[in-house]
């Protein structure tokens, strides 16, 4: 499972505000909408994602690990994971672990990430 290179504009991707506008464009579609986006707590490079599944309205949590290299190659590179694959990192702000909607009982990755980050295990 490795990264997906995403040509791009030095200037799409220069400053963090333009990040935070490309991953929210490039992660709203049909099936997700992207409610709120922050960078780590601990790698800048991890940024977080608070979706929404438009079929069921539940809230779960993505994680995209990026790579800039949009000045030195025209590319920008990405790695997603959502909390049912029990991400690594732990690094999710309050505020958009605060948004996300319970868990279903087959969510089991889910919930033991959610552990992690509740009992303060913080991982980047």
């Amino acid at each position: 499972m490795g990264t997906t290179g995403h040509p791009v504009g030095y200037y799409e991707v220069d400053t963090t505000e333009k990040v935070r506008e490309w991953l929210k464009r490039t992660y709203t579609w049909d099936a997700i909408e992207v409610l709120d986006i922050a960078q780590g707590t601990r790698l800048r490079s991890n940024w977080w994602m608070a979706v929404r599944v438009k079929k069921t309205g539940k809230v779960r949590a993505m994680l995209s690990m990026t790579t800039n290299r949009a000045k030195s190659e025209g590319m920008f590179y990405t790695k997603e994971n959502d909390e049912n694959a029990g991400p690594y990192a732990t690094d999710i702000p309050k505020r958009l672990f605060n948004m996300l909607t319970p868990l279903d009982e087959d969510e089991t990755y889910a919930q033991e990430w959610r552990e992690k980050v509740t009992n303060g295990v913080v991982r980047g």
